[in-house]
């Protein structure tokens, strides 16, 4: 194409615009957040399932499980609502770990200052923090050779057989 027809295809299009002469589409301008999803936000960083918190953040009095959730869904993928959610859950993710740090620190002190059971515990449950004491469970091995299977079969359908024939027998 040479550079006339490109002008006059662009000349050609038409830009929707809303009644106030702004256009619309796919440049449209960002959304705010609205108090209600800010409520969402906050429930589902609290740990919230997004249907709980949809429920939770916008009153919802419906029943209906497909529509909580296909609305749900909509706020999660909306760009505003991702992005502050994804901000959020980042501090919390960062307020465990300083969570996690003071209790150990905590827990180390008191093993080293404290009398003999409060020294016990406390190293304890550090070491159930790190995955020492973790419960070990056995399990039995009870595979079969096909060859074992194949034989109890024919087995039984022998068994069967002599069985069914005893009994036919008897009738007549």
């Amino acid at each position: 194409m040479n550079d006339k027809t490109i002008e006059e295809a662009v000349k050609q299009v038409e830009i929707t615009k809303n009644k106030d002469g702004r256009p619309f589409g796919k440049g449209k301008p960002k959304h705010r957040l609205t108090a209600k999803k800010t409520a969402f936000i906050s429930n589902v960083a609290k740990g919230m399932s997004p249907s709980d918190a949809y429920k939770n953040a916008y009153n919802v009095r419906t029943n209906n499980k497909g529509s909580i959730n296909s609305t749900a869904n909509k706020i999660m993928k909306d760009p505003l609502v991702s992005s502050k959610l994804n901000e959020a859950l980042e501090v919390n993710i960062e307020d465990a770990k300083v969570a996690r740090t003071y209790v150990i620190r905590e827990l180390l002190k008191h093993s080293q200052q404290s009398s003999d059971a409060l020294a016990i515990r406390s190293l304890e449950l550090i070491g159930r923090s790190v995955g020492m004491f973790t419960d070990k469970v056995e399990t039995k091995d009870t595979t079969v050779s096909t060859e074992r299977l194949k034989k109890e079969l024919d087995d039984t359908l022998k068994e069967f057989d002599e069985n069914f024939v005893q009994s036919s027998n008897k009738i007549n």
